[in-house]
């Protein structure tokens, strides 16, 4: 009987120092430090992206004589201009009546074209 009230005295006191080592401040492990929260940047919405819509005065047509070579897609079109091949951006009046312009393919073609974002845009296309 003694040893079974020892045995209990003892588990009594295991539990009051961890309690109290608990309550005390001092814990094993210890609660994570606050980091620095990552910086983020809020993305504009579609409505409030304005992009800059160039003026007539900035976009310079340019005039060329070049072959055509046919059509990449029902967007663009493949000529080689000053011996390389150019995969050009019909604008939306010159693909609405592309087809109407009967012109084949490795024919030589006079093109009024712009510049934009990097992009051969083709304005007028004629036989040469």
């Amino acid at each position: 009987m003694k040893k079974f009230f020892g045995i209990v005295i003892l588990i009594a006191v295991i539990i009051f120092a961890g309690w109290a080592y608990m309550n005390s401040g001092n814990t094993v492990n210890p609660e994570p430090q606050p980091t620095a929260s990552p910086v983020v940047t809020p993305q504009p919405t579609p409505e409030e992206v304005v992009t800059p819509q160039p003026t007539p005065e900035e976009v310079k047509t340019l005039s060329a004589k070049a072959v055509y070579v046919g059509l990449a897609d029902s967007n663009f079109i493949e000529i080689m201009m000053n011996g390389k091949y150019v995969t050009a951006k019909l604008s939306p009046q010159l693909k609405a009546s592309f087809d109407s312009l009967n012109i084949e393919e490795e024919s030589d073609v006079l093109i009024e074209y712009t510049l934009e974002k990097g992009v051969y845009v083709v304005h007028k296309i004629s036989k040469n």
